[in-house]
């Protein structure tokens, strides 16, 4: 019996970490570098770190994490770079990628996010707030929130959940990235044009022409999003400048580089959930967790994951 209570609270422990990307976020402060588990900072910005991977034409894997705990496994599981975007912010309030979360929200649960790990973080803004003087407000917040690298689209706030949603014009696109770009004070941090135009049913050549002003515009990074992989060397050569893409589950780091691609992200957010969904669902069934068991994390993981180490000690030294 003391056993199966043990189990429970062990179980209802792990499973609460799957689950935080929507039920908690974390507000722990960063703690020095070289910490177990820890990635240690770079020389210079954020940004400079992407610029440096890019310099070398090294492949840039970028999990999407919705929280403080995921960001701090991919930090121990030695990736190079996170990626969020405005679903995340949205998944947590528990509404639909629909606009309903103010861009200032993502902001803000960006900047959480980046001043809580030493990874360099790439951020979705969506539109920014549709204008280019909001853009610019909010590419000099996220640059002193520590952000390495922001995304601004092309799209409207319908684009999303409609299909009378539309693109704005290629010239007022550009002017979006114009904005991020001269928003800028750290050279170094890396704007990136994503233009939906290939998602909403414009042809190849249409999309290859957005791209190529945002190039012209200083966008850093260009994405194509709802492209496929294999058009994108074509896409490359067009734009002559680094592109990004969205892998999915069967989509590796090689094909994507083989395809002239230099920074792919990976869904895995979502993973959580599915865990915690499983994990309800034998509990409620049968009464135990044994294959839930199995998505525990390993022991001492949690506690490295909230840093319970460096607290213990700061107890011990103010008392």
């Amino acid at each position: 019996m003391a056993k199966e209570r043990q189990g429970r609270r062990r179980f209802i422990k792990g499973a609460g970490l799957m689950a935080s990307s929507v039920f908690s976020s974390s507000f722990l402060p960063s703690t020095a570098a070289g910490q177990s588990g820890q990635t240690p900072p770079a020389t210079g910005s954020k940004g400079a770190q992407i610029r440096s991977l890019l310099a070398k034409s090294e492949m840039i894997v970028a999990p999407i994490v919705p929280d403080i705990v995921s960001v701090r496994l991919c930090e121990m599981e030695g990736f190079q770079a996170v990626q969020i975007g405005d679903s995340q912010p949205t998944t947590w309030h528990g509404y639909p990628g629909y606009g309903v979360v103010s861009y200032t929200e993502v902001l803000n649960f960006s900047v959480h996010l980046a001043s809580n790990t030493n990874l360099p973080v790439m951020v979705g803004m969506a539109d920014g707030g549709g204008t280019p003087l909001t853009i610019y407000r909010a590419t000099q917040e996220l640059e002193r929130g520590g952000v390495a690298a922001v995304a601004y689209e092309d799209s409207t706030a319908e684009t999303h959940f409609s299909r009378q949603g539309t693109l704005v014009s290629p010239a007022d696109f550009a002017d979006r990235i114009k904005a991020a770009v001269d928003a800028r004070r750290d050279q170094n941090l890396v704007v990136i044009a994503r233009t939906d135009a290939v998602g909403q049913g414009y042809t190849l050549e249409q999309a290859l022409e957005r791209g190529v002003a945002c190039a012209e515009a200083g966008a850093d990074i260009i994405y194509f999003s709802g492209m496929r992989l294999e058009d994108h060397p074509k896409a490359r050569d067009a734009v002559k400048k680094p592109l990004f893409h969205l892998g999915n589950a069967r989509t590796t780091p090689d094909q994507a580089k083989a395809a002239k691609v230099s920074v792919i992200a990976y869904h895995v957010d979502g993973v959580a959930h599915g865990a915690l969904y499983e994990a309800l669902k034998e509990l409620k069934s049968t009464g135990k967790f044994e294959q839930a068991s199995k998505m525990l994390l390993p022991n001492g993981v949690q506690a490295r994951l909230i840093r319970s180490d460096d607290y213990n000690a700061l107890a011990r030294k103010y008392h």
